[in-house]
């Protein structure tokens, strides 16, 4: 672990809209009974879901119609192939470069991160 997150058990979304003049979705329907966690659990069923996996290189490749796809190289040298993946790395990581991307990020991209 290179040390850029923080633990989930420090990260609440209870008071996410605190400081918004107008409360965003404000009120009581803006809580889900039970936790968001219901809501990714049901989306995520059936898929190849990786947790505390550290990621070294995110390489896309083209194919003809859906046939492109991803490969994922984790630090234990696994290779993870996909036809997508989501990728959830805090800024510290990105900012760093502990993550290489091919091809690389957008210029837009790699500037946006640079300014944060």
């Amino acid at each position: 672990s290179s040390g850029c997150s923080a633990p989930l058990s420090k990260i609440s979304m209870a008071h996410w809209n605190q400081d918004e003049p107008y409360g965003g979705f404000g009120g009581p329907h803006c809580m889900v009974k039970g936790g968001y966690g219901q809501i990714v659990d049901s989306l995520a069923k059936g898929l190849d879901i990786r947790h505390e996996v550290v990621v070294k290189k995110v390489r896309h490749f083209k194919g003809d119609a859906d046939a492109g796809g991803v490969e994922v190289t984790t630090a234990s040298g696994e290779v993870i192939e996909g036809s997508a993946c989501i990728v959830t790395a805090p800024l510290g990581c990105l900012k760093s470069g502990d993550i290489e991307f091919a091809p690389r990020l957008s210029e837009a991209k790699s500037v946006a991160i640079a300014r944060l």
